[in-house]
């Protein structure tokens, strides 16, 4: 199955736009089929390819789109565990449990992290009375074997 004739002019095939095409993901996949062909056999448009990318980097780079100014704001509002401003709202606001910190900030921890962290300190505490067990039947039956 042919996809494109024998000869290809390369320069009449990188002036087309494909490449850009191809780099930007916009290109149909006979357009990718094509370019990976070309790009296996030609130095030339692998080379074109790594300009391609280099200019379109640099030109995203010299041109970057800044977050909003207020972003910044929430951002240091929720790591210092303050209450963002209370918003009008028919429902009543959820109490939680607060803890003060020793910097004065205060956080509140969910009721399904409480029992996280309770079930993993049971399991610990499981594991070592475990532990300790088999580690006692083992040196038995290696004293038992001795004793032979």
């Amino acid at each position: 199955m042919k996809i494109f004739p024998k000869k290809v002019n390369l320069h009449d095939y990188i002036a087309t736009g494909i490449l850009e095409k191809y780099v930007l993901g916009l290109a149909s996949p006979r357009e990718v089929t094509e370019v990976e062909h070309l790009r296996r056999l030609s130095p030339e448009i692998r080379t074109e390819l790594t300009e391609i990318e280099k200019r379109m980097e640099h030109m995203l780079m010299d041109t970057p789109v800044h977050p909003p100014a207020m972003a910044f704001h929430q951002i240091v509002q929720r790591l210092d565990w303050e209450e963002p401003a209370q918003q009008e709202s028919s429902s009543p606001p959820l109490e939680k449990p607060m803890y003060t910190l020793l910097s004065g900030k205060t956080m509140t921890i969910s009721i399904w992290w409480r029992c996280a962290f309770v079930a993993v300190v049971m399991l610990a505490i499981v594991m070592a009375v475990a532990a300790l067990y088999f580690y006692q039947r083992a040196h038995a039956l290696e004293q038992m074997l001795w004793q032979r």
